[in-house]
């Protein structure tokens, strides 16, 4: 498992968590933010982290307590078929994992529909149910619509396979744990060069 946040354009910090036990938590959170953030910046990566941490490592709150895990996903439409794989991949974890900690874990869905007009009403559908956390969507674009409301709403974001650096840049309480598209060049250069041997490309 990866946890990772671009700053900005250049910089993304990413912690590797796998084989590090929940005891350490607070050690893992605390180092994914970078020392050298502005201010205000340094101020609202720390309050997303207290959030996701209450949710799932407070011991202090009710055992009865239930955590919300909101799914924005295009689950009709032009991008569904794609979009069915993170959601399958989600619910596999609610399937091994069902509470955390003594708390039951709950899945809210809200249908994006691929459609950059009805993305607008289905996140403000989600939103409206107050998720403790949302996941996705599948496909920048969707992600790019609700950041806004996700900032104004200040819920813990994370969009698992976008790449669009503007989504974490942009957007506060977006996160990613996957690459940008600026990186796809650089591997691709680093491999003909370093594995392959080869100085020239044709295009």
């Amino acid at each position: 498992c990866f946890i990772s946040d671009t700053i900005d354009s250049d910089v993304i910090v990413t912690k590797d968590v796998t084989s590090l036990p929940i005891i350490e938590v607070d050690e893992v959170w605390s180092s994914v933010i970078p020392t050298n953030l502005p201010e205000n910046r340094e101020a609202r990566s720390k309050e997303n982290i207290a959030r996701i941490k209450e949710a799932f490592f407070d011991t202090k709150k009710s055992s009865a307590a239930t955590v919300t895990i909101g799914i924005y996903e295009p689950m009709s439409g032009a991008d569904s078929e794609e979009a069915a794989e993170e959601i399958q991949g989600i619910e596999l974890a609610h399937e091994v994992y069902p509470n955390v900690n003594g708390r039951i874990v709950e899945l809210t869905y809200s249908d994006n529909a691929s459609d950059i007009y009805a993305a607008e009403t289905a996140i403000n559908d989600l939103i409206a149910k107050n998720p403790d956390i949302i996941l996705g969507s599948y496909g920048s674009v969707y992600s790019l619509i609700a950041g806004e409301y996700i900032n104004e709403a200040k819920i813990p974001t994370i969009a698992m396979t976008n790449m669009n650096p503007l989504i974490t840049q942009n957007y506060d309480y977006y996160f990613r744990v996957c690459y940008v598209d600026s990186d796809q060049g650089d591997i691709l250069g680093r491999y003909i060069l370093e594995a392959k041997g080869e100085t020239t490309a044709g295009i």
